[in-house]
C-alpha cells in the first residue's frame, strides 16, 4: 500500500513538473473571412493549464494581405491610359506561398463597362507607379456592368518567398473609350478592394489551400479621374446672324477633376495688331488691351461675373447675344455678352474705358462685337489683377489670317517692324520691375496650323481634347504650355485638333 501510494505521488509530480500528461501538445490556426472581420491564428496552447504558466507567441500567418504604403495618386488623368487603380501588398509566412486567382469588387461613381481591362501588376519598387518594365502577371476582362467584379487568373502561379513581402498595382485600361467618353468620366470616381480573403486563392508548396489573415474589406483609396489640366475652347460658332440676331458663342468645357473659379478669366477676340500696338495681353498696363463697351468696335474682351464657376467636366457657353442664341437653339446661354432679355444668361462684365483702372462691370458690349467668319483669333486667358504677366488658358486661331486677325507672338525681342514690346511692368503690383513673357511660336508655324472654317460652315469644333502636338512646358499658359504651338489645322483647310463643321451643338461636346 505505501509503494502504491509513493509511485502515484511521483508520477503526479513528475506530470506536474515536466507537463506529462495523457495528451500531447498541439497548435491549432483558424481564420475568420467575414467582411469586416480580421483572421487571426490562434495562440499555441497545452492540454492544461496551471496558475503561473505564459502561453507560447502566436504563430506566424502563412500569408497576410496588406494595405500598400503607396496608395494611387488621385486624380489620375484618363488620357494617360493606364489608371493605377489599387494598391495592396501580400506577406509569405515561414514558407513559400502560391496565387493562383484573384477577385476584385469595383465601385465608385464611374461605370466600370466604360473602362477596358485590368492588369494586375507586380509594383517591383513599391511606389505605386505602374513603371516600365513592370510585369504583368494576369489581365481581367473589361467590366462586364457597372460594379462588376475583375477576375484574375494568372497563367502560372504567382510565388511569394517565405518571409518576403511583395507589392501590387492593379492598373485599368481607359484608352479604349472614345475622348468624349473619357471627358464623361470627369469628376467621377473608382474604388476597388478585395472585399474578403475566399478573394485571394492560395496554397502553400504542399498543395494544401490557404486562407490569408488580414484585415477585410481591403479597400485603397477611392481614386478621382480626371481629362486635362485645363479649361478648353471647345466650339466657337461664328454665325448665323449678327447683332441682336447673332448665335454666335464660345463654348467651354472642364476637363479637370477640380471645381474652376472663372472670376479672374477673360475672353477676347482682340488680336494683335502691328498698325496701333494694342494687345490683349497688355491689360496689366492698364490700357491698350481691348476695346471698351461704350465703344463701337467690332471686338470684345469680357470678364467672367464674380462667383463664376465651372464643375468638373462641365460645358458651358458663352454667348455673344443671349436673344439672339436663344432664339436659334431654343436654349439659354451660361453667360452673354450683351442683351440677356427674358433668357437665364448671366451678363458677363466688360471694360468701362478708364485708362489705368481696368474696371470691368456686367454692362453689355457694343452690338458691332463678334467674330469673324472668314478667320479669328479667340483666347481665353487669366489675370490676377496685379501680376505683370497674363496666363493664356486656351485659345484658336481658324480661318484666313488679315492684317488685324493675325498671329499671337508674344515673344522677346522681336525686331520685325511693328513688333510688340514685350516688356511688361503691371500698374498695380508694387515694384517697378519689368517681366518678360517666353518666347512663342512664329507668325509662319501659326498660320500654317490656323484651323479650317470652310465655306457654308460656320463652326469651328475640338475633336481633339489632347491639345494635338502642344508643347506642354516653357510657354505662357496657365500650367506652362505654349498655346501657341497646337496644331489647330494645317492651315489649307484640314483639320488638326479642331475642325469645321454645319451643325453648332450648344453645351454638348462634338
Amino acid at each position: 500500500m505505501k509503494l502504491l501510494t509513493r509511485t502515484l505521488f511521483v508520477c503526479a509530480l513528475s506530470a506536474l513538473l515536466a507537463g506529462c500528461n495523457s495528451g500531447s501538445r498541439s497548435s491549432t490556426s483558424t481564420a475568420s473571412t467575414g467582411a469586416g472581420s480580421t483572421a487571426t491564428p490562434s495562440s499555441s496552447t497545452t492540454g492544461s493549464t496551471t496558475s503561473g504558466n505564459t502561453n507560447t507567441p502566436p504563430a506566424t500567418p502563412d500569408l497576410t494581405a496588406i494595405p500598400a504604403s503607396a496608395q494611387p495618386a488621385s486624380p489620375q488623368r484618363t488620357t494617360a491610359g493606364d489608371l493605377v487603380a489599387f494598391t495592396f501588398g501580400i506577406s509569405a509566412g515561414a514558407n513559400d506561398v502560391e496565387l493562383n486567382a484573384l477577385e476584385l469588387a469595383s465601385a465608385g461613381t464611374v461605370d466600370e463597362s466604360t473602362l477596358g481591362e485590368a492588369r494586375w501588376i507586380e509594383d517591383t519598387n513599391a511606389n505605386g507607379v505602374f513603371d516600365q518594365g513592370e510585369p504583368v502577371l494576369a489581365t481581367a476582362s473589361a467590366a462586364a456592368a457597372d460594379d462588376a467584379p475583375y477576375a484574375f487568373s494568372p497563367q502560372t502561379p504567382v510565388v511569394i518567398s517565405a518571409g518576403a513581402t511583395a507589392s501590387y498595382l492593379i492598373v485599368v485600361d481607359a484608352s479604349q473609350a472614345t475622348q468624349i467618353a473619357q471627358l464623361a468620366m470627369v469628376g467621377k470616381t473608382l474604388e476597388l478592394s478585395i472585399a474578403d480573403a475566399s478573394k485571394i486563392d492560395a496554397m502553400d508548396p504542399a498543395g494544401s489551400a490557404l486562407t490569408p489573415a488580414g484585415s477585410y474589406p481591403l479597400a485603397g483609396s477611392a481614386v478621382t479621374l480626371e481629362f486635362g489640366e485645363h479649361v478648353l475652347i471647345s466650339e466657337v460658332a461664328v454665325g448665323p446672324g449678327s447683332g441682336a440676331t447673332s448665335a454666335e458663342f464660345v463654348e467651354l468645357v472642364n476637363p479637370t477633376a477640380q471645381v474652376i473659379d472663372l472670376e479672374n478669366y477673360y475672353l477676347t477676340d482682340y488680336t494683335d495688331d502691328p498698325t496701333n500696338g494694342n494687345f490683349y495681353w497688355k491689360i496689366p498696363r492698364g490700357d491698350q488691351f481691348g476695346p471698351a463697351a461704350s465703344t463701337s468696335s467690332a471686338d470684345f474682351v469680357v470678364r467672367f461675373p464674380a462667383g463664376a464657376q465651372i464643375q468638373p467636366g462641365e460645358v458651358i457657353t458663352v454667348a455673344i447675344d443671349g436673344v439672339g442664341y436663344q432664339a436659334a437653339y431654343a436654349v439659354d446661354a451660361t453667360y452673354c455678352m450683351r442683351n440677356p432679355g427674358a433668357t437665364a444668361s448671366i451678363q458677363m462684365r466688360s471694360w468701362d474705358g478708364v485708362v489705368t483702372q481696368v474696371a470691368f462691370t456686367q454692362t453689355p458690349i457694343s452690338n458691332n462685337a463678334g467674330l469673324t467668319n472668314n478667320g479669328e483669333f479667340v483666347c481665353l486667358y487669366t489675370w490676377d489683377g496685379t501680376a505683370d504677366l497674363v496666363q493664356d488658358v486656351d485659345l484658336l486661331n481658324y480661318g484666313t489670317s488679315t492684317l488685324t486677325n493675325t498671329s499671337i507672338d508674344k515673344s522677346p525681342n522681336q525686331t520685325a517692324p511693328g513688333a510688340p514690346d514685350v516688356r511688361i511692368d503691371s500698374l498695380f503690383d508694387a515694384d517697378n520691375v519689368q517681366s518678360t513673357y517666353q518666347p512663342e511660336k512664329d507668325d509662319l508655324f501659326q498660320f500654317n496650323n490656323r484651323a479650317p472654317r470652310r465655306a457654308n460652315e460656320l463652326c469651328v469644333v475640338r475633336v481633339d481634347f489632347t491639345e494635338g502636338q502642344e508643347v506642354k512646358t516653357g510657354g505662357n499658359g496657365l500650367t506652362g504650355n505654349d498655346e501657341t504651338s497646337e496644331d489647330f489645322g494645317d492651315g489649307a483647310g484640314n483639320a488638326g485638333t479642331f475642325d469645321s463643321t454645319a451643325t453648332a451643338t450648344p453645351g454638348t461636346l462634338q
